[in-house]
């Protein structure tokens, strides 16, 4: 085969790309892929996430080992202090230095430090004073 041919419909295909240029997209034309997909599936509109701190702080005083001194409700044990109405003795602040440092806000406390990260502290000690 003359390699010829192919060289001459390789130039008329460069040649056309060239002359349409970049506006053979046609943004605004009704045609053009993304805009049949946009109109056929708008995208929906976004709301302002809401502050999930109760549920959230809930699931960590579950997860991080407070039942097993304390009460939550039904659930947890009757050693420790009932969790469940503490937001109405200490405010937020109070409740994370009291995670974060027992002994510091109560010399003679027995609980000991949890494992907690300063966010997990700050989340439950939002979410038990919220609860009141």
């Amino acid at each position: 085969m003359n390699a010829l041919p192919r060289i001459f419909l390789l130039a008329a295909l460069v040649c056309t790309l060239v002359a349409i240029g970049p506006e053979s997209s046609r943004a605004g034309d009704p045609f053009s892929p993304q805009d049949f997909l946009r109109h056929k599936y708008p995208e929906p509109p976004v709301a302002a996430p809401e502050l999930q701190l109760p549920p959230y702080g809930g699931v960590l005083v579950r997860t991080r080992g407070c039942l097993d001194c304390h009460r939550f409700g039904d659930q947890g044990s009757r050693n420790g202090v009932d969790l469940s109405r503490v937001g109405r003795r200490l405010d937020a602040e109070t409740l994370d230095r009291l995670l974060r440092h027992p002994r510091e806000v109560n010399p003679e406390a027995t609980m000991p430090a949890p494992p907690l990260t300063r966010d997990e502290a700050f989340t439950i000690a939002t979410f038990l004073f919220r609860l009141r």
